[in-house]
């Protein structure tokens, strides 16, 4: 931020992570705090391990004090749709991170195509399995955009692969723990 004399203001983000228990999300927070060095930006990191409720504990506890910036890291597409209302309403800025928010005002999103990254998941299988035998889809989080889209890529592609059957399709979070465990039962 710059005041009207061109000095600069303290900027200060709040960036609400899904869970520090996957590496993917703990390279999302080394990388932002890295660039928040850089930059002189104050960054304060939260982790929900996975819960919804406590997503949104921790952007309420975020807003509090005040920031100029929430990076929302979604658990559940509905739930962060509630955090950034309640961001909106402080007229407080979001971007969202991997996951999409499923309502408020999101000044844009970071992330990929989910549909897609499950088509080259199945093609892949497709491929190493030569056309045949049998697959277990462990799917992610499903109130998720990513998990959904990810999980109807996956099973778009396999329809048109007579010689592989998906054997069980059960959500494991994103969790490889989880996936183990569901793997295992399975």
């Amino acid at each position: 931020k710059n005041t009207d004399t061109g000095d600069k203001q303290d900027v200060k983000v709040g960036i609400a992570v899904n869970t520090l228990n996957n590496p993917f999300f703990v390279d999302l927070k080394e990388g932002a705090e890295e660039t928040a060095k850089q930059e002189g930006i104050d960054l304060v990191v939260t982790d929900s391990q996975g819960d919804p409720g406590q997503k949104m504990s921790d952007v309420e506890n975020l807003l509090q004090p005040g920031i100029d910036l929430l990076i929302l890291n979604p658990v559940d597409s509905d739930a962060a749709g509630q955090a950034a209302l309640l961001a909106n309403d402080q007229n407080v800025p979001v971007i969202t991170v991997d996951r999409q928010a499923s309502d408020g005002d999101i000044v844009t999103h970071v992330g990929f195509d989910a549909l897609k990254s499950g088509g080259i998941a199945a093609a892949y299988l497709e491929e190493a399995l030569a056309g045949e035998g049998n697959v277990v889809e462990i799917q992610g989080i499903l109130g998720t955009n990513v998990g959904q889209d990810r999980s109807k890529g996956f099973n778009d592609h396999m329809e048109g692969v007579a010689g592989i059957e998906i054997v069980a399709s059960q959500s494991a979070n994103f969790d490889r723990g989880e996936a183990l465990s569901v793997m295992e039962d399975i």
